[in-house]
């Protein structure tokens, strides 16, 4: 089973606002707060939405991703959108923007997610390539993603350790 990399699309919403609910571990996701989001994000150029769509009952184990549109790595079976069995299983929110010190732009990963019955199978692998093309072709100086429960991943990928994160809450509503 592949899945199908591709840019969101505004009736994605329902399976990205259950992903992004399975990913807090902090913030609980509110449906209209996502819904604002959603529409800021889908609207804004610099940011890339990407969904990993499949076909089949979540009993399959899915394999590396296929990217849509693109003829290199294009897999054998592909989900087929509006027959009713295809489904989004992944999704990754990701930016790109201006870097004084990077002298250009930088490709920022802020949310990955892919749900628990699909993942290591290759979907993640496959989100985070797609973007790495995406934001390659813009000519980012780097991609960077903060992470605090996927460290293998990231350097399984080829990424380093390269900074500490700090946050400070400020008024939104944390999980108990």
């Amino acid at each position: 089973m592949t899945a199908l990399i591709r840019l969101a699309r505004p009736e994605d919403a329902d399976a990205v606002f259950a992903l992004a609910v399975e990913l807090a571990t902090t913030a609980v996701p509110e449906r209209t707060a996502f819904d604002r989001s959603w529409r800021t994000v889908l609207g804004d150029p610099e940011q890339l939405l990407l969904v990993a769509e499949v076909a089949g009952s979540d009993h399959e184990v899915p394999v590396e991703g296929q990217v849509e549109g693109q003829a290199e790595g294009q897999a054998e079976v592909e989900p087929q959108p509006g027959d009713g069995s295809a489904r989004v299983v992944g999704y990754l929110h990701g930016m790109l923007h201006p870097a004084f010190h990077a002298n250009g732009p930088i490709g920022w990963v802020e949310e990955v997610c892919v749900t628990g019955a699909r993942r290591g199978g290759g979907i993640g692998r496959a989100l985070m390539a797609r973007f790495e093309t995406l934001a390659g072709s813009r000519d980012v100086a780097y991609v960077a993603v903060a992470t605090r429960r996927a460290d293998a991943f990231y350097r399984a990928l080829g990424y380093e350790e390269s900074a500490r994160y700090f946050r400070k809450l400020t008024g939104v509503r944390i999980r108990s």
